[in-house]
């Protein structure tokens, strides 16, 4: 069941959170901007989450494995969503944690840009990501 505020379709941010974030905003029309860019934001984030269980993985996901997944991104209990996103992707996975920020980092101070794989390139993308949404 998709939800609307203000003819503003929630369909990846959970309603309530979102409703409660925006509660303190100012006009309606800012309350609605801010609201797109959440939306559109975490759009990006489970797209970014996508690609790297479809890389891990080495196949394409259905729509409904996508719906679990954005299931397991709203069920985490963490406050930031990269580490949301994060959870999501290793509990689909089941597999070895992905590597963490800090050692992304560590891997380009020592070996450089080139020692950087694909995962590691959308592991940097999914950390910006959620950074964009905490602070909205």
């Amino acid at each position: 069941m998709v939800r609307t505020v203000d003819n503003c379709q929630e369909k990846t941010v959970n309603y309530c959170e979102c409703t409660a974030r925006l509660q303190s905003r100012g006009s309606a029309a800012a309350v609605s901007n801010i609201r797109k860019v959440i939306i559109k934001n975490t759009e990006r984030l489970l797209q970014i989450a996508y690609s790297i269980i479809e890389l891990v993985n080495r196949q394409e996901l259905r729509v409904t494995s996508k719906k679990l997944i954005n299931n397991y991104l709203h069920e985490s209990l963490h406050v930031a969503y990269a580490a949301k996103a994060r959870e999501a992707v290793e509990r689909y996975v089941n597999e070895d944690p992905l590597p963490t920020l800090e050692e992304v980092r560590a891997k380009h101070a020592a070996l450089g840009m080139a020692a950087l794989n694909e995962v590691d390139h959308l592991i940097l993308k999914l950390e910006h990501e959620g950074r964009r949404l905490d602070e909205l």
